[in-house]
């Protein structure tokens, strides 16, 4: 008898995990140019006073001729003008300001109030992982000895415009991760006070049923949240994360439920209660989650 209804719960799992591996593919829209886009948030630190330009360099040959000229067409109405055709006059040895993906260039001033916010400019949209800065004003310019490569998606820099100095922000990145552990360890105790309270709903209140959901509810939460904080390292947020972490979610919830199913106790000897308890208590913390 064991062994058939082995064989049923194992037969409606295969049916939950399709049903919802469909809901999940069909609710997600697939646009040609969605979700978060490499980033460089450059934090520039003794500034010159007055406005002034950044700009992202990349190593390949000065614009030509024809090219400057279409970008003095388009810079030449703007109040800041100057200070981007300062920039370009930065392009030699090799390296070049950096373009968007298409037309324009990575090149901001203070008076972009969408770009720059209390000295740090934000370059969006492919910005390169690998580069050099710059910060010109009418009478003096300045980039930087060396490139370097980011270790992140949203790659977080400072520049130093008295000395040329060009580094990642590690305190950034560090209190970044700090943010995320420890919002990591919010939801495992809300996990847990949700979870428990079910496990007293559906009588499932034994010794033995809630070391069980102890040890599984660490591992799993443990997991979840360090493959999403590493997801999001190597690939940025938006979509992608979030697809990332509901398919992370549905996974936790079919090995929790067959775990719960199988050894855990109920006085009556219900099975369907333990299967059934590994469904809802997963949906709802999760659910709980994703609204947080």
């Amino acid at each position: 008898m064991l062994k058939k209804e082995r064989q049923v719960f194992l037969r409606l799992f295969v049916w939950c995990f399709l049903v919802v591996s469909l809901t999940l593919s069909a609710v997600a829209p697939a646009l040609a140019d969605m979700g978060e886009k490499p980033s460089v948030t450059l934090k520039i630190i003794n500034a010159p006073p007055g406005p002034y330009a950044a700009a992202l360099f990349v190593k390949g040959e000065p614009h030509k001729e024809e090219e400057l000229k279409r970008f003095s067409d388009q810079w030449e109405k703007l109040a800041d003008g100057g200070l981007r055709h300062k920039v370009l006059q930065l392009e030699a040895d090799g390296y070049r300001v950096a373009e968007h993906p298409g037309a324009g260039l990575f090149v901001y001033t203070t008076d972009d109030d969408y770009r720059y916010f209390q000295g740090a400019f934000k370059f969006t949209y492919y910005a390169p992982s690998t580069f050099k800065a710059c910060v010109a004003t009418a009478d003096f310019s300045i980039i930087s000895d060396n490139e370097i490569t980011s270790s992140r998606y949203a790659c977080k820099a400072i520049f130093d415009a008295s000395t040329g100095e060009l580094y990642e922000d590690l305190e950034a990145y560090e209190e970044a991760d700090r943010k995320v552990w420890t919002r990591s360890l919010y939801f495992l105790m809300a996990t847990l006070i949700v979870e428990g309270i079910f496990l007293l709903i559906f009588g499932l209140a034994h010794l033995r049923n809630f070391v069980i959901f102890l040890i599984m509810n660490v591992l799993t939460q443990a997991y979840l949240h360090y493959t999403v904080w590493a997801y999001r390292v190597d690939n940025g947020s938006g979509l992608g994360a979030s697809i990332h972490w509901a398919g992370t979610e549905l996974m936790i919830l079919i090995i929790e439920t067959l775990v719960y199913t199988i050894t855990m106790k109920e006085k009556n000897g219900k099975r369907w209660k333990c299967f059934l308890y590994g469904i809802v208590a997963n949906i709802l913390s999760a659910f709980c989650s994703f609204l947080n």
